[in-house]
């Protein structure tokens, strides 16, 4: 496993020492796993150290269990990594399954992936019966059995020392709706990873890194960039994640949305991936083997982290956008303003942590057309502290945009000055998902021809 960022660790470096030492593995959960050989290659490189792959569902009663089987992969672009099946288990009240006949139905999954690599057996919801399932079909199939379920729900029902014969995998932060667990707070699952500690078992942690949204979109290469835009939808926080109301109709997520229609989006960016991983990580938890990404995120536009994002991170760099304000003067008093970022990392959504800062000493600005940013306001810079002031006695302007979506550009506002400025100079506010505000520092800005 390869440090995940250089940040994170400087931050833990006293803490996980020991967990460093103990080298923790890092896998990732491919609800599609139809990966290249290059792509596992990419993977490989970024020290993520194997896959878990969900093949099916199975029914445990009492004395049976029926498993059904998704369309199994081709493992050959897997080859050379560790890959451990998943089946999602379900049961009632004391029902124990039947681990024979389990194992006999699941042998078809040993032999495609050629290797004695264990199982997942991931349960939404805990019943009696689940322990004594999972230990039998160890003590059988005589390779690991991990049992994943939300980590409060195992720190609940777990033993001291655990369950005999299985590796307790708990599904903590992130979000874990998006695979239909149940959800959690941050409190709560760091106290049921501290009791899982003191219940001296050992332990995997998943973070679920899948979004959820509603209405479900299901087209693909659905991007936060365009409900971004003030001009397509208004903005405010919802009760786990954010709302977005849209001003007309929109082709977005495989339909058409009406005017007035809300998405509700959740999701999960670099900056709440590295703040998962740094609750996860400290204090040093001495029976934590490692951790799942589980939900490898896609290539190209996502919602949330894709896969650029996840791989730049993992090998060192910062989890956050590079912000860059644009200018553009159309005429000697008049200008456009835009922000870019080309970075694969985005900012959080938020009603007025975003923005960029334009000041103009000496100018007087005469009118201003927003374009896609969502509010603005004037005022006047006592040393780098903004303080509103009336358009007119103004010498700065904030604008906000809702959020900075990776690889995207916001804009452009229309500025007309009455009396051009003598200089002009910009910086940026960022609000990101790990609740940090993060602000540049001012830069010199082309002030235009006369």
């Amino acid at each position: 496993m390869k440090r995940p960022n250089a940040g994170l660790w400087l931050l833990l470096t006293a803490a996980v020492s020991v967990q460093a030492e103990a080298r923790l593995e890092h896998r990732v959960w491919l609800m599609d796993p139809s990966l290249t050989a290059e792509e596992v290659s990419q993977l490989r490189g970024a020290g993520i150290d194997g896959a878990v792959v969900p093949v099916g569902s199975a029914e445990i009663a009492q004395g049976a269990a029926r498993l059904t089987l998704d369309p199994l992969p081709d493992p050959r672009g897997l080859d050379g990594w560790g890959v451990v099946p998943l089946v999602w288990v379900r049961g009632d009240g004391d029902a124990a399954g039947d681990a024979e006949a389990f194992l006999s139905q699941f042998g078809v999954v040993a032999k495609v992936f050629r290797q004695r690599a264990g199982v997942v057996l991931a349960a939404r919801e805990y019943w009696p019966g689940l322990p004594r399932f999972a230990g039998a079909v160890a003590k059988r199939l005589g390779a690991s059995v991990e049992v994943a379920m939300p980590a409060v729900a195992l720190a609940q029902q777990l033993t001291p020392g655990g369950w005999p014969g299985v590796l307790a995998n708990a599904v903590a932060f992130g979000n874990p709706t998006a695979l239909g667990f149940s959800a959690s707070t941050l409190h709560d699952d760091l106290h049921a990873l501290d009791s899982l500690d003191d219940l001296g078992v050992t332990y995997r942690v998943s973070l679920v890194v899948l979004p959820t949204v509603k209405p479900p979109a299901s087209g693909g290469g659905e991007s936060l960039a365009e409900l971004a835009r003030s001009t397509v939808a208004d903005y405010q926080p919802s009760q786990r994640g954010d709302a977005f109301i849209l001003r007309s109709s929109l082709a977005w997520g495989g339909a058409l949305l009406s005017r007035g229609t809300t998405v509700e989006i959740d999701f999960v960016d670099t900056a709440r991936y590295d703040r998962d991983l740094g609750m996860l990580m400290r204090p040093v938890r001495n029976g934590l083997t490692g951790w799942d990404t589980a939900g490898l995120p896609p290539s190209g536009t996502a919602i949330g982290m894709n896969r650029e994002a996840l791989l730049d991170y993992m090998t060192g760099n910062p989890p956050r956008p590079v912000p860059e304000i644009v200018v553009e003067w159309t005429g000697a008093t008049r200008m456009r303003v835009a922000v870019g970022n080309a970075s694969p990392h985005g900012s959080a959504a938020a009603t007025t942590g975003n923005w960029i800062e334009i000041a103009f000493p000496g100018g007087i600005i005469g009118d201003l057309d927003l374009g896609d940013f969502r509010g603005v306001e004037y005022g006047v810079l006592n040393g780098s502290r903004f303080r509103k002031a009336g358009s007119g006695e103004a010498s700065a302007l904030r604008l906000y945009v809702t959020l900075l979506p990776p690889g995207s550009q916001i804009g452009a506002a229309e500025v007309r000055f009455v009396q051009r400025p003598r200089e002009l100079t910009g910086r940026w506010g960022l609000r990101l998902s790990d609740g940090r505000d993060v602000t540049g520092t001012p830069q010199p800005l082309p002030l235009g021809g006369r």
